[in-house]
């Protein structure tokens, strides 16, 4: 079974230019894109998940879901340590929504979920701040 990228970027919740950087990393095709309508790259599902597996690791020897989970922390300490509230010049409330935008994108490019009620504890701090 083959598939666009396009179907590849709605299957994995990213951007269709995301999928288009990943073949320029490697992602093998089963036909590479060419210019004109209808000759785009198409792709295996299936290696499509085995490649995001192997790449999935950004820090070597640790799995994604504790990158992500450092992440968390690293977001709530740039606002409890860093004061990046202060240091834009903006609200806590502001700033906390900002860091959680920048965690729903961190999770999406790694591929990783959360349900809404399992989110790492410095994630809850963060949108408990925005509700204050």
């Amino acid at each position: 079974m083959t598939v666009t990228v396009q179907q590849i970027a709605l299957q994995e919740d990213v951007n269709p230019s995301t999928v288009k950087r990943w073949i320029k990393n490697g992602l093998p095709c089963v036909r590479r894109g060419r210019s004109g309508r209808g000759n785009g790259a198409l792709l295996n599902p299936e290696v499509v998940k085995a490649y995001r597996r192997e790449q999935g690791s950004a820090a070597p020897g640790l799995p994604v879901e504790e990158v992500v989970r450092r992440v968390a922390d690293a977001l709530k300490d740039a606002l409890d340590i860093d004061h990046c509230d202060i240091r834009a010049g903006i609200a806590q409330a502001d700033s906390a929504a900002v860091l959680i935008v920048v965690w729903d994108r961190l999770c999406k490019a790694f591929g990783v979920r959360f349900q809404f009620d399992a989110q790492p504890a410095a994630i809850r701090s963060l949108m408990e701040r925005i509700v204050q």
